[in-house]
């Protein structure tokens, strides 16, 4: 019945949406789809529930997904950083991204352009079933649409603690395994199938060394950045090395001149 509701007062929200061709003007925000629950919630307990449940997060103090975006969408790439949304909105953040992700995905498809999909810190995505299960979908359907996604992440324990990010893991055409500790390196041998010497490569290895797994093949690799580039200044995300992009250029400058 919940669900039926909802239907109906989507349906409702979205008419003059669909009555114009698609009119952004006429896009509905969830402050419309409040409305027209709160026209239905004096015909039985359950809508009133449903009604007074949603107002949290539709007019209440978690109103930020409730109004129209500010985000310009239709960009080539779209950057969406849920760090600073608090857990009370950190679920339903997530799922608003997929949900882009997977407009953007079908869209591309349709016109045969490839989507890539870059997800940092991806282990904070597997501690709720329901972001866990839709990444899961993203990952498995994703390749029919042509999407290409990426998974990164400095805690491999954490993921390694779910069964769907394993399996995402055991899949993956391509890898690259820098230090791990010795018990995730472990596990990870055991699942990748990675012999005691190839592990050697990865335990205690120094930064930006470790192994490249691409399908079949397993390479070590050693990455020497030269640190005193203007590259290497602008990407490092080393907490003592974090300086505005003035600082960077007076600096390189500087080794100029």
């Amino acid at each position: 019945q919940q669900r039926t509701l909802v239907d109906q007062c989507v349906c409702a929200a979205y008419k003059d949406y669909l009555d114009n061709d698609f009119n952004t003007d006429y896009m509905p925000t969830l402050l419309d789809f409040q409305e027209e629950l709160d026209k239905r919630k004096n015909e039985s307990k359950d809508n009133q529930d449903v009604a007074d449940g949603v107002a949290y997060y539709t007019r209440g103090s978690m109103n930020v997904f409730s109004h129209k975006t500010n985000v310009h969408i239709e960009n080539r790439l779209v950057v969406f950083n849920v760090r600073d949304l608090g857990q009370a909105l950190r679920q339903i953040g997530l799922l608003i991204v997929f949900d882009f992700i997977w407009n953007r995905m079908v869209e591309n498809k349709n016109r045969k352009v490839r989507t890539y999909c870059y997800c940092d810190e991806i282990h904070t995505m597997f501690k709720s079933y329901y972001s866990a299960d839709y990444l899961n979908q993203l990952y498995k359907r994703g390749r029919k649409y042509g999407l290409v996604i990426t998974g990164i992440t400095q805690d491999v324990e954490d993921l390694l603690r779910s069964e769907k990010a394993k399996g995402m893991i055991s899949n993956s055409d391509f890898i690259m395994m820098l230090n791990q500790s010795s018990e995730n390196l472990n596990q990870l041998a055991k699942m990748l199938n990675i012999s005691e010497m190839q592990t050697g490569f990865v335990k205690g290895a120094d930064a930006g060394s470790g192994l490249l797994f691409a399908e079949k093949i397993i390479v070590p690799f050693r990455d020497r950045f030269p640190e005193e580039s203007y590259l290497y200044k602008l990407m490092s995300t080393k907490f003592d090395e974090d300086k505005s992009k003035e600082e960077i250029e007076r600096e390189i400058a500087e080794i100029i001149s």
